[in-house]
């Protein structure tokens, strides 16, 4: 009986934790909030500058006019590596400034994100694949 009660916790508190980690990850959408999602330590511009580099528009910059929505970031799924390390498969959904009727371009992100001091945090970002489709892998930020 005692291993049913512990095997709710358990999936409480992971519930709990995926609900963390979509509003860590939902905090990098807005510019005003990016920094904040981050774990401390961490070099924000760097990690959104390695967006830009693989070709992701409009990311780091504020939203100029446009008819096109905002960039977006969307978890698409989530593993737990250890209690307090875990790994997100991001959508980023954004749109080529200028072209009129422009199609969304999705690139997948990989966000690793850890547990500091009782709050999920994003540790760092990596671009899987290019903006255009084609595999691309970036190097590290300094």
């Amino acid at each position: 009986m005692l291993a049913f009660l512990a095997a709710g916790l358990l999936r409480a508190d992971e519930s709990a934790d995926r609900k963390a980690i979509d509003e860590a990850i939902e905090r990098l959408n807005f510019s005003s909030e990016r920094a904040g999602a981050f774990a401390a330590g961490t070099d924000v511009e760097a990690e959104m500058r390695r967006l830009e580099t693989a070709g992701c528009t409009m990311v780091g910059s504020p939203k100029v006019w446009s008819e096109a929505p905002s960039p977006r970031f969307t978890r698409r799924a989530l593993q737990f590596v250890v209690p307090d390390v875990a790994v997100a498969d991001v959508e980023l959904v954004h749109y080529t400034p200028g072209l009129p009727l422009a199609k969304p371009q999705h690139t997948p992100v990989v966000a690793i994100l850890k547990r500091e001091r009782g709050a999920w945090k994003i540790a760092t970002l990596r671009v899987t694949a290019g903006c255009g489709g084609e595999l691309r892998i970036l190097p590290a930020a300094r």
